[in-house]
């Protein structure tokens, strides 16, 4: 779930390209109930918004590069009508639930020495408090856009809570029309909870909606989970009775089905993602999803090769699945934290999956590669500058130095009392041959969860124009072109 966006059209000074895409008006099912709201508008047309491609990872697949847009996603999908209107298989979205609240994570920095009393805190990603019923029009008008992004064979997926779901429900109904219901889903989970004046919330309601009558849906299987469940055992004519027959041990002969377990049903017992789970994002991301939620979404309703969206994509869990399952890809978020955690965390899947056999991945295609685009000249870097020390030693490409003054000032160190600028650092890429516009890394130093990044790379032999990027903990980066026959300098 990322951060709140509240655009419905071009702004004044805003840039957008000379196409705009008319939009047909929903149609609520006569004789069916409307849900209204003061403002209500039905988004009638949008500009297509200028996106620029800002870093790329991994090579093409069959053509193709799968793409994560920063940006307020209604923009984000006004660009995306011009080349995929009708081409998107699945989309999922995990939209701001009107919780009335602020979203934090916890920063923490690196390494042993790094223990002390200043070496964490909380750092706000982004705010979900609605005034009136701009929620509303919110989530009407992306949910327009994405139907005209879906193909006619394609369905949606809509993650809520008790909070919204009865108001999503009826704007799913008005845009989708009646009759597109497929399944509303109980995601159930347990988690430790404290006492409260009412039973404890332990579930998400998900929507699942087709566009059309002819859709995916691959049978998935679960294993019994209730402990009388009957079992699934062969049975035959024993004395003129139908009894469950026995092997030679004594044992009830099973009918295994492939061991494949029951269709899974409408409730979804799947463990909420734990603090301390192995998938969880490094530095945590709020609201991140477990991937076993959004594997058991895309493998029923996509198949390989499909395209897959997520516009609220966050720490980028959809992508993840996406890309281990052999599924296309298209993300969007207006954080740029939830952008660098996504990437950092994509890279790490092509780093893995590029170490497996060939063939260890199954039979499916897999898309190890990604875009990243800046929509209406959103910026990956903010503005306030770090300062670094880039130089060249024996052959190889140094950090001396490296001072993010936001993060310091947050932790309250001064700059003369920084030993070790690893500990702040996310990450480290190099491209060797930067040409100028497009950030193309062959080295992409991510360590693990409290490891530092080296800092000393070898610098390849016929190598063009370097640059460097340094991301911290907050996410905020410093991109450097570097130019070693000048004399090395702060800047």
């Amino acid at each position: 779930m990322p951060a709140r966006q509240n655009l419905s059209s071009a702004g004044p000074g805003e840039k957008t390209e000379n196409t705009a895409f008319d939009l047909p008006a929903p149609q609520p099912g006569k004789g069916f109930p409307e849900l209204c709201w003061e403002g209500k508008r039905p988004l009638s047309s949008i500009p297509c918004f200028p996106a620029r491609l800002k870093e790329r990872y991994g090579d093409s697949a069959d053509g193709w590069m799968n793409r994560i847009y920063l940006g307020d996603n209604l923009r984000v999908m006004g660009h995306l009508l011009k080349e995929f209107r009708g081409k998107v298989d699945l989309a999922y979205i995990d939209p701001p639930f009107d919780s009335k609240a602020d979203y934090k994570k916890n920063i923490v920095l690196k390494g042993s020495s790094a223990r002390s009393a200043h070496a964490s805190f909380e750092e706000k990603q982004y705010s979900d408090i609605w005034v009136n019923a701009e929620y509303l029009q919110f989530i009407y008008e992306r949910l327009i856009l994405i139907r005209e992004l879906l193909s006619n064979n394609a369905c949606i997926f809509v993650h809520c809570d008790f909070r919204v779901n009865y108001l999503i429900r009826a704007i799913l109904e008005e845009i989708f029309g009646p009759g597109k219901i497929v399944n509303e889903i109980i995601w159930w989970y347990k988690r430790w909870s404290g006492a409260a004046k009412s039973f404890q919330r332990m579930h998400d309601t998900i929507f699942y909606y087709k566009k059309g009558n002819d859709y995916t849906f691959n049978v998935q299987y679960q294993k019994y989970s209730h402990p009388d469940a009957i079992e699934d055992t062969v049975r035959g004519v024993v004395g003129g009775k139908l009894v469950r027959l026995k092997d030679e041990n004594g044992n009830f002969i099973k009918r295994t089905l492939e061991n494949k377990g029951v269709p899974c049903h409408d409730v979804f017992e799947i463990q909420h993602l734990q603090p301390t789970a192995r998938e969880r994002t490094e530095i945590g991301y709020p609201t991140q999803k477990p991937e076993k939620l959004l594997e058991r979404i895309i493998l029923a309703s996509s198949n390989p090769g499909s395209l897959v969206l997520d516009c609220f994509m966050g720490s980028g869990t959809t992508q993840a699945v996406a890309m281990k399952s052999g599924r296309r890809f298209i993300g969007a978020d207006v954080n740029p934290g939830a952008v660098q955690t996504a990437t950092r965390r994509l890279n790490g899947i092509i780093a893995e999956k590029k170490k497996e056999p060939r063939g260890a991945g199954g039979d499916a295609r897999l898309y190890l590669n990604f875009e990243v685009y800046s929509v209406n000249d959103c910026a990956l870097a903010f503005k306030e500058e770090s300062e670094a020390e880039i130089v060249k030693e024996s052959g190889e490409l140094l950090v001396r130095r490296f001072l993010p003054r936001r993060l310091l000032r947050k932790l309250s160190v001064p700059e003369e009392n920084v030993e070790d600028w690893r500990v702040f650092v996310e990450t480290v890429a190099v491209d060797w041959n930067y040409d100028g516009e497009v950030l193309r890394p062959s080295v992409y130093d991510c360590p693990g969860r409290n490891g530092l990044v080296g800092g000393r790379y070898r610098i390849p032999e016929g190598h063009g124009a370097i640059r460097v990027k340094i991301t911290d903990l907050l996410s905020e980066s410093l991109e450097r072109t570097v130019d070693f026959e000048r004399k090395p300098r702060m800047e």
